[in-house]
């Protein structure tokens, strides 16, 4: 179980275990129903904002403050909101805000660190738990999609605003983005070398194909739309497989051990 939690007066992000978002991955996703990760971010990376309340303890305020500035830089974007914006949004003051962050800058990092610890963890249970890149493509693929589906404003502001970023932070966050791609492109490079996948000419284009494919969903899924998020993460789950070449017996297989609920 994972936990990331923001913590320091300049937002750091430190990567724990606990419990962050609920029961967020569907039952069977990674093979046995009882193997559900319960993961639960810092109370700002959650689903429905909470509602403001007159209590002022730290934790409140920065839970407030971060939540006004997720939902500020994904209406407006982070260049058009003001810090006077986001305290107005959080029913606070100037002074608590810059009791917690140093800058505006502080909340963008802290999110756009926390999605990338995020799906750095699902990459690392992939590694850990599934010998064959075919399964571990599945499972990134299907976890990934998910993600970018209960998340919409944090994916979005985590690909819209990376200008909002500067000087070191803005190196060390792209830094971690490239590191998250590569692992993403070594698992289509593996499965190549094993004979399991068949891309064509270029194995990183097959592997950032199949990597936006996932992402994008946070762009047209629709809430009140046809099919639950873990419908999808197992539709384009499948389809990634088709697009590097497995069979659709494979495909079936791996799709059945992911457990009850899940089509044939």
């Amino acid at each position: 179980m994972i936990d990331i939690a923001a913590g320091g007066v300049a937002g750091s992000v430190t990567v724990s275990i606990s419990s962050w978002w609920g029961t967020f991955r569907p039952t069977g996703m990674y093979g046995r129903p009882a193997d559900v990760v319960k993961v639960r971010p810092a109370p700002w990376l959650r689903s429905a904002p909470m509602k403001p309340t007159r209590s002022y303890a730290p934790e409140m305020t920065r839970q407030l403050l971060m939540e006004a500035a997720l939902d500020l830089f994904a209406e407006r974007g982070f260049r058009e909101t003001s810090i006077q914006d986001v305290v107005e949004r959080a029913g606070l003051t100037k002074g608590a805000f810059y009791h917690h962050f140093r800058t505006k800058e502080d909340a963008l990092r802290i999110l756009h660190d926390a999605f990338l610890d995020l799906v750095t963890v699902e990459q690392d249970r992939a590694l850990a738990e599934f010998s064959s890149p075919t399964e571990q493509l599945w499972h990134v693929t299907s976890a990934i999609t998910q993600i970018c589906i209960e998340y919409q404003k944090h994916v979005r502001v985590f690909y819209r605003e990376r200008h909002g970023l500067s000087g070191d932070v803005r190196v060390a966050v792209l830094a971690k983005r490239r590191v998250f791609t590569k692992r993403f492109q070594d698992i289509v490079a593996r499965g190549i070398a094993a004979g399991e996948f068949s891309v064509g000419p270029d194995a990183d284009v097959a592997a950032l194909g199949v990597l936006g494919t996932c992402i994008w969903a946070y762009q047209w899924y629709r809430p009140d739309g046809r099919r639950r998020p873990e419908e999808i993460a197992d539709q384009l789950g499948r389809m990634a497989l088709l697009s590097v070449g497995v069979g659709p017996d494979r495909i079936r297989a791996i799709a059945r051990s992911a457990g009850p609920g899940d089509p044939g």
